[in-house]
């Protein structure tokens, strides 16, 4: 995985910890919600993990969010 790619990862999990923590939720309730373990909440939170697509939507779920895609600008 590239850099910029390391770093768009890093700030879709920022955003989710956000969210669970605006929420109100811990991760274990997270985890519970999302069919996950805390252990793999926790890991994906510090970046010791990267979820992959259907744990993202599982996740996104479980938070009451939408996962969104949009197209980079260019750089020139």
């Amino acid at each position: 995985m590239g850099l910029e790619s390391k770093k768009r990862v890093e700030r879709f999990l920022a955003q989710m910890q956000t969210i669970r923590a605006d929420n109100g939720l811990s991760q274990s309730e997270l985890a519970r919600l999302s069919a996950k373990t805390p252990g793999y909440i926790c890991d994906m939170e510090r970046g010791r993990r990267t979820p992959n697509l259907s744990t993202v939507l599982q996740i996104a779920d479980a938070l009451g969010a939408e996962v969104v895609i949009r197209k980079i600008p260019e750089k020139r």
